[in-house]
């Protein structure tokens, strides 16, 4: 009884204090890449968002998925290397080259709405590329000096 009353004495953090907090900043693992959203979460956020017909939704589909496809592939193309944890192609070219595929993306789905869609849509497509904008500032190691506050 004494012995388990110590292991679990031993196996507390005090309150507040985050597993984090015990390593120094160099140590720490980088976080988890983010999740990419399925072709059927984007669907389903797209027909909310501009309210899309059954037609549009079958062509905001097939961009969606060809979308995917091509990022997959792209991701695929240039592995990490495991010793090194470098990539073959720059992160700054993949960045490059998924923007690109967004962008034909954009084009493409644009061409499906309506004038009413195509505001709302673009208006989104901006909010996007801010938030990815502001994300990108706060990732450490891309070897952009860090933001000056």
């Amino acid at each position: 009884m004494l012995l388990t009353g110590a292991l679990l004495l031993a196996g507390t953090r005090a309150v507040g204090q985050s597993p984090s907090a015990e390593m120094p900043p160099e140590t720490q693992a980088p976080p988890p890449p983010r999740r990419v959203a399925s072709v059927e979460e984007q669907l389903n956020r797209f027909t909310r968002l501009l309210n899309l017909t059954a037609d549009q939704q079958k062509g905001v589909r097939m961009v969606l998925e060809q979308q995917a496809a091509e990022i997959k592939a792209l991701r695929e193309k240039a592995p990490a290397d495991p010793a090194t944890g470098q990539t073959q192609e720059s992160e700054a070219d993949q960045r490059t080259q998924m923007k690109q595929i967004r962008e034909e993306s954009d084009t493409k789905i644009l061409a499906l709405l309506d004038e009413g869609q195509k505001k709302t849509y673009a208006d989104w497509v901006k909010r996007r590329n801010e938030s990815r904008e502001r994300r990108r500032d706060r990732e450490p190691g891309d070897g952009a000096p860090p933001p000056q506050n």
